[in-house]
């Protein structure tokens, strides 16, 4: 007994359409899951945070300006007659370069250099979030360490800082929606 099974054009046209119709809608699925989960992503460390340690010493100095320019492209930065204020600065002290991974959004990267730890640990926002939705930081960061050493602290910048950094840290502060 001879079985024969036989598609017409038409019926194998149906199959792929349905097929691909199919993979599309779980791709889609699959896609809004992921980034759900991106902008709900809490640190493992959100409800046990590690103490601060100990004061390492005397401060190098009595003051310390943390000046943060959001999408700022190294080149253009080094470039002295575009820039003429950030170059005097960064003749007058110490500069560095962030290197981020990948996905490179505004509230993960102040996160991370304000904490000292990349957002898996900080409990930052791992994406940028709607300013409901973010978060203040439970992990130590610099705002807070120069409260608890008796500093006083001040930030001018966009409104996400409001959020992010717990304000009993903050001496006096300035933030803008725009």
């Amino acid at each position: 007994m001879k079985f024969k099974f036989r598609l017409n054009p038409k019926q194998i046209l149906s199959t792929g359409l349905i097929i691909c119709l199919a993979v599309a809608i779980v791709a889609y699925f699959w896609a809004t899951g992921l980034i759900s989960s991106l902008y709900a992503f809490r640190s493992p460390l959100k409800n046990n945070p590690p103490q601060p340690g100990s004061s390492l010493g005397q401060p190098a100095s009595r003051q310390v300006v943390f000046v943060l320019i959001d999408a700022l492209r190294l080149d253009t930065s080094l470039q002295a007659e575009t820039m003429p204020t950030l170059s005097r600065l960064r003749q007058q002290g110490a500069s560095a370069t962030m290197h981020s991974r990948p996905l490179s959004f505004s509230e993960p990267g102040y996160s991370t250099l304000l904490i000292g730890a990349w957002p898996a640990l900080n409990d930052g926002p791992a994406a940028n979030l709607d300013y409901a939705e973010i978060p203040s930081w439970t992990q130590d960061n610099l705002f807070s360490a120069a409260s608890r050493a008796g500093l006083h602290t001040a930030i001018s910048g966009y409104y996400w800082f409001e959020k992010l950094i717990p304000q009993n840290a903050v001496s006096a502060s300035f933030y803008t929606p725009g």
